[in-house]
């Protein structure tokens, strides 16, 4: 069955290794912070469109490795290592892949644009319907969204990554190659201090007095959060494993493997079940996650709602049930 896919780029936040060109300013592991809120920004982002149908794939640098990536965006996403050379070879193997599993329609995008949002995204995968080809042009003369209705080898060879022609190119080469595309509107990249700082001016984002690290969006409302359950909070899950490390480490592999690796029973009967605890539980971010699990896994409506009664029912059969006990006791002080 086919289907539409959005891949993720993305390092572990490792100080050193990425933003490097903000860190010379800011310091490794500041700049490092900064990746960190922006990658999980963009996880937010396919939580969103995990939602909708789509799948999501986060393509990661070979050195992170896939448990210590799986612990950071959780159980939610497919993990692939990406492979190449170059970013052009290592963006068309990723395509490939996708293609190759049933994509229709597949976007790609990094973590380099925090002003990305979900709504763009949506308008990439429609302008596919009607187009080969669709980019979203970046202020540094690159793009931070490519999106394609088939593999297309010469799109990605020879490019020089680093230039501020690498957008134009691209046009040129899906003129050369007769492919009809769309434009989406252009976004900042941000890899610089000069960046980051006008980024923090248009956005209205301040610095946290007690650190040159984290930037604070004003409230929208009195108030540090509008109402205690975030949907964007979901992407934050692996931050409880930044304490007590160990014990995350063993709990990610343990949810891992119960809830999304085929076993007896299947990944979208995993799915059902836990979307049925989840209400049972009461977790809403719990009901986000395997909502979007049984999408990912094909379960429909009717079938989410028949785990619903499910789980419904026994528990309104656990409340019954201690009638007995009820019933018992009056028995006995009416004897």
């Amino acid at each position: 069955m086919s289907h539409e896919a959005l891949i993720i780029f993305a390092k572990l936040p490792r100080p050193g290794e990425v933003k490097t060109r903000l860190g010379e300013n800011l310091g490794m592991k500041e700049a490092a912070e900064v990746y960190r809120t922006f990658a999980e920004h963009a996880f937010s982002l396919g939580h969103q469109l995990l939602a909708t149908g789509k799948k999501i794939y986060v393509f990661y640098e070979p050195r992170a490795g896939a448990d210590q990536m799986r612990s950071w965006v959780g159980p939610s996403f497919r993990l692939a290592s990406q492979k190449g050379e170059t970013l052009g070879d290592r963006m068309r193997d990723a395509f490939e892949q996708t293609f190759a599993q049933g994509s229709a329609r597949t976007v790609i995008i990094g973590t380099d644009v925090p002003e990305l949002d979900a709504g763009s995204l949506e308008r990439a995968f429609d302008a596919l319907l009607d187009h080969d080809a669709v980019i979203g042009p970046s202020t540094d003369g690159g793009y931070y969204l490519l999106g394609m209705n088939a593999p297309v080898k010469d799109v990605f060879d020879g490019l020089v990554w680093s230039a501020a022609t690498v957008y134009h190119e691209t046009l040129e080469r899906f003129r050369r190659l007769r492919l009809s595309f769309a434009e989406l509107n252009e976004l900042a990249d941000i890899d610089t201090m000069t960046d980051y700082n006008a980024y923090l001016e248009r956005t209205g984002g301040i610095k946290s007095p007690t650190t040159d690290v984290e930037y604070i969006s004003r409230p929208k409302s009195g108030g540090i959060m509008s109402s205690y359950y975030e949907s964007k909070d979901l992407a934050k899950f692996s931050d409880i494993g930044k304490n007590q490390k160990h014990l995350w480490d063993k709990f990610i592999a343990w949810y891992t493997e119960a809830t999304t690796t085929e076993g007896a029973l299947t990944k979208r009967e995993k799915s059902l079940i836990g979307l049925a605890v989840a209400h049972t539980v009461q977790c809403p971010y719990c009901i986000d996650a395997y909502t979007n699990q049984c999408l990912e896994t094909g379960a429909n409506l009717d079938q989410m709602t028949e785990a619903l009664h499910v789980t419904a029912a026994v528990r309104g059969g656990a409340s019954l049930v201690h009638g007995v006990q009820c019933r018992t006791i009056v028995e006995k002080l009416t004897m």
